[in-house]
């Protein structure tokens, strides 16, 4: 666990470098003023009523897919490439160690930035707008931990293309993936994969959204719900298994540039 933590530390550190985090803190400081806007151009009280909890589905389903996108882009490939992959292991560290430290070091990031970017603006804007929200926060809790390991599903697909595609191709792949599975598989087509049962179990394992339906279907919690929850778990563990055999895999030697 030490070795761990030690890891996590040190690519935590060498991440967040003060460039990047001027320019986030650049584009938060935007976030928030156009969570604003409304309450500086004084606009007229609707009395709508809004729900927080499908607010926050809305922003969340868009930002965590990007934040992993931007977070695990090359980031086994990256380290094979620039030999600290090599540096690493060299020392008492196993390869589950550092593996185990990248998806650490991803959920972290994801954290930091959902709540910097989604649920704070969010707020601030509802506020701003001055309508009648209807918050329950333990259901709003359970919403961000359910997306939350979605963005996990998602990071683990990404650290295992990422153990087979050099440098951040595997952006462009799992950019792809998430569009099929938010555009294709969940909306233009959902009608046919429903026809389908063997299309239907295929498209429900490879373009997961187990844990985002489960929040959709939080209220009812029918026997889809915990269907739901069911693939997510299915799609979490294979995508994670896949990783730790991948990066068991790697010749370090043969990958290195």
């Amino acid at each position: 666990m030490k070795n761990i933590s030690t890891l996590v530390y040190y690519d935590l550190k060498r991440f967040w470098i003060l460039r990047r985090i001027i320019i986030l803190s650049v584009f938060f400081v935007l976030a928030v003023l156009l969570s604003l806007l409304p309450l500086t151009i004084n606009l007229p009280n609707l009395k709508i009523e809004l729900n927080f909890n499908t607010i926050l589905q809305s922003v969340l389903s868009f930002f965590i897919p990007v934040f992993v996108l931007m977070f695990t882009g090359g980031i086994i490939s990256n380290d094979i490439r620039s030999y600290y992959l090599r540096t690493l292991l060299s020392r008492p560290i196993s390869k589950e160690e550092y593996l185990c430290s990248k998806y650490l070091f991803s959920i972290i990031n994801l954290i930091i930035t959902t709540i910097l970017f989604a649920i704070i603006p969010t707020l601030i804007g509802l506020y701003s707008y001055q309508a009648n929200v209807n918050l329950n926060i333990a259901t709003s809790l359970i919403t961000y931990i359910f997306y939350l390991i979605e963005g996990l599903l998602f990071i683990s697909i990404s650290i295992s293309l990422s153990t087979i595609v050099k440098g951040y191709f595997n952006i462009f792949i799992l950019a792809i993936w998430i569009f099929l599975e938010s555009t294709l598989i969940n909306g233009i087509l959902s009608n046919l994969v429903s026809f389908s049962k063997p299309l239907a179990i295929f498209s429900d394992f490879f373009f997961p959204a187990g844990f985002s339906e489960a929040v959709k279907l939080l209220d009812t919690h029918s026997i889809l719900f915990y269907e739901s929850i069911m693939w997510g778990l299915a799609s979490l563990t294979f995508f994670v298994s896949i990783s730790f055999y991948q990066i068991n895999k790697i010749n370090i030697d043969a990958n290195s540039d």
